[in-house]
């Protein structure tokens, strides 16, 4: 298929739906000719792709950054619909230049990832026109998908219009990020017209409910890689976004008479980390000296839950406000997340943790280790990462189970450290510190056996 009959095709049905091109209606009638075979003179064909702005632009960027005088050349349009090399050679200034320059709505951030393809049109840039609305079930609509034929009718009184089912998985929006749902199954048009022929088990492309394209392997490989590439691409700024929103919710919580106050956040070099801090603020206003916890907050990453990494240095004596300041912090973590607390302060809770892990006490039964474990993270470990004399401080981690299995083994292994922890002689050199580990051993059993 050439580059005319491509954009032609992929460009038609948002077109006759008023979405994008020229109004006239003659544009629509000439492009229907031109795809169904009839004669209609290149130029013509040509002159109304230029006036689709937002597809032309990109056609042009793709086609210059790859030494291709024709911005209709098939491999341009072919990379800007579906995906091919030629996108690896666009830089990330150049893209940014030509939204400046070509876009009413040009976009200040862009991850370096991301690549001139029309699921990044669709989903990072929006309608030009303003015609068609930001939502989920457009976006869907519009994004060029891939789907699996199961079965097919012709039409015989309506030849344009025979019908195909096809399997295929629907964008999702969930928890601020771009996902592909599970597959299912949903009836799309087929116009004989444009595409003579396609055959059960075979893939397509599909564009506001059209076939526009059968796909070879390759094509198919193509188009998840590149569309894949704009939804982890643009998850991380949707996340971060939300690391914001979620560390805002910490501002002004009531601890005691205190409240607490974020100050800085900072982004830091890898995507999607931030560098906070917590203060106390009194009732007058006052701010504490120094923060009482400074800490990264991380969205993770691929197959990695949210995390928080922690220095804490408390500020109040009640047992009660701390377990509420941590209570706080765990609910910034989901299911699957993770938090690591130094222990290596000079601070008594910092002390006694230390000294409790030197005797074999359970992390989960040591002053830090209970915190954490009353916060929501079902297990505690004692964590220390050689990094070739660059070690940062020895810390608690403390763990979420992803899943209701999971919860069970991390109880079940914190309860049999626990029973062996309770089993033993206690060590009267450091009673003290035995009878307020034990003390919170037993709590933990009676928080276990509530579950």
């Amino acid at each position: 298929m050439n580059g005319l009959k491509l954009a032609a095709l992929c460009g038609f049905y948002p077109h006759r739906l008023g979405l994008c091109g020229p109004k006239n209606s003659s544009a629509k009638k000439n492009l229907s000719d031109f795809l169904s075979g009839k004669k209609v003179s290149a130029k013509k064909i040509r002159k109304i792709l230029t006036a689709f702005k937002g597809a032309f632009s990109y056609y042009k960027l793709i086609a210059k950054s790859n030494g291709i005088e024709d911005p209709f050349d098939e491999r341009a349009v072919k990379a800007y619909w579906f995906g091919n090399r030629l996108l690896e050679n666009v830089s990330i200034g150049s893209l940014k230049e030509m939204l400046l320059r070509d876009f009413s709505k040009p976009i200040k951030k862009i991850p370096s990832a991301l690549k001139p393809h029309h699921s990044f049109h669709v989903l990072a840039a929006g309608s030009l026109s303003g015609r068609m609305p930001f939502k989920v079930k457009p976006l869907d609509l519009c994004l060029i998908r891939w789907g699996k034929i199961i079965s097919y009718k012709i039409n015989k009184t309506e030849k344009e219009e025979s019908a195909a089912i096809v399997e295929y998985r629907p964008l999702q929006k969930t928890h601020n990020k771009y996902l592909l749902g599970k597959a299912v199954r949903k009836a799309v048009f087929w116009d004989r017209n444009f595409i003579p022929k396609i055959r059960a088990g075979n893939w397509v492309a599909l564009h506001w409910e059209h076939i526009v394209q059968n796909l070879t392997k390759k094509d198919l490989a193509l188009l998840k890689k590149y569309t894949k590439i704009t939804t982890d691409s643009l998850n991380i700024p949707l996340l971060a976004q939300k690391i914001n929103l979620f560390l805002k919710e910490l501002d002004g919580k009531r601890l005691g008479n205190y409240r607490l106050y974020l100050g800085k956040v900072k982004d830091l070099p890898l995507s999607g980390w931030k560098r906070f801090e917590l203060y106390l603020k009194d009732k007058k206003g006052y701010l504490s000296n120094s923060p009482m916890i400074e800490g990264i907050f991380s969205v993770g990453g691929k197959e990695i839950k949210p995390w928080l990494d922690l220095d804490y240095h408390p500020f109040v004596s009640s047992k009660s406000l701390e377990k509420k300041l941590f209570d706080y912090l765990g609910q910034l973590i989901p299911r699957g997340g993770h938090i690591m607390v130094s222990y290596e302060g000079k601070d008594k809770i910092h002390l006694e943790t230390w000294k409790a892990l030197a005797l074999g006490i359970p992390p989960s039964a040591t002053p830090l280790g209970f915190l954490l474990f009353q916060a929501g993270f079902q297990l505690i470990k004692d964590w220390y990462l050689a990094e070739g004399g660059l070690e940062g401080p020895r810390k608690l981690w403390g763990e979420k189970a992803p899943n209701q299995t999971f919860t069970e083994k991390f109880y079940k292994k914190t309860k049999r450290q626990i029973l062996n922890f309770l089993k033993r002689k206690p060590n009267p050199a450091h009673k003290e510190l035995e009878d307020g580990s034990r003390e919170r051993s037993k709590e933990i059993l009676k928080i276990i056996r509530k579950k």
